[in-house]
Parts: structure tokens; C-alpha cells; sequence
């Protein structure tokens, strides 16, 4: 009998947990329009549990009373949100005001380095430049603009 109840107890102690986890549900808008925001990633923080927002901003993901979520989306700022005993979590995150410079990455090891910062000459072109040349496409454009670059132009007829 005592094994019996021992089997039980170590049974209750390891589902305990699985008890105390709650499903929670929420939809994540846009600050700045009110609309929902798809593809939200919503992460337990300091663990790899995480699920992502469908089309409508609706997410839900088990989490125990007392963490984290939190909630991150390309070009919107992070939003962390503790987990209280509500089963709805409603999130408005907003833009990013940061503008992204501009980021050069060098095929050496993938270092990635500003323009500004690198000890030797980058070469850049712009659309405006190939505009100029009014060549009949834009890979016939670029042509003599950078150096190391070989373009061979075709014809354009099939086979060519």
C-alpha cells in the first residue's frame, strides 16, 4: 500500500507543473493604425518556448503566472508584458523611430563594419547612375561602373 501511494505522490509532484500552466490568448495591434500585426514573435523570457502571431495578430502560448512575455516584431520596438492571472493579454506595440545606417559586411570572416570605419575604397552606385546610361536594361547598365565586376551582355534573343 505505501508503494502505492508513494507511485501516486511522485506522480502528483511531476504534473503539478503541467497544472499550474495556463493557456493565455491575446492579439497584437499596431500603435499607429490599430490594425493586427501578423508574424509577432511571443517569447517566455529566459526560456526557448515561443509561438508567432497569424494573420489576424492572434497568439496564444501556456505560460505560468509570474513570467514574461515578451514580444518582438521587424521595425516595431520590444514589449515585455508580466503574466498575471488574466487569460487575455492584449499588446500594442509601435514603430521603431531608429532609422537603420547604412551597413557594409566584408567577405572576410563576415565582419561587419560601417563605410565610414573601413581603412580601404568601396565603390557604391546609385539608380540615379544607371538611369543615366539608358541602356536597354539595368545588368547591361552596369557595364565599366564597378571595377572587378564582369558583365557579359546577350543578345536577347531565345538561345542566346
Amino acid at each position: 500500500m505505501t508503494k502505492f501511494l508513494s507511485r501516486i505522490a511522485i506522480l502528483l509532484f511531476l504534473l503539478f507543473p503541467l497544472a499550474t500552466m495556463a493557456q493565455k490568448t491575446g492579439v497584437v495591434l499596431s500603435g499607429e493604425d490599430n490594425k493586427p500585426l501578423g508574424d509577432v514573435t511571443v517569447t517566455i523570457k529566459g526560456t526557448k518556448t515561443y509561438t508567432i502571431s497569424n494573420q489576424s495578430g492572434f497568439y496564444s502560448i501556456k505560460a505560468v503566472s509570474g513570467q514574461t512575455l515578451v514580444f518582438s516584431y521587424i521595425d516595431y520596438t520590444k514589449k515585455e508584458v508580466l503574466v498575471g492571472e488574466s487569460s487575455t493579454i492584449n499588446v500594442t506595440l509601435f514603430q521603431n523611430q531608429k532609422q537603420m545606417g547604412e551597413v557594409i559586411v566584408t567577405t572576410a570572416f563576415g565582419v561587419k563594419k560601417s563605410n565610414r570605419t573601413l581603412g580601404h575604397a568601396t565603390q557604391s552606385l546609385s539608380g540615379d547612375e544607371i538611369a543615366e546610361t539608358q541602356r536597354e536594361n539595368w545588368l547591361n547598365a552596369l557595364t565599366g561602373k564597378v571595377a572587378g565586376a564582369t558583365i557579359n551582355a546577350t543578345s536577347g534573343a531565345p538561345g542566346a
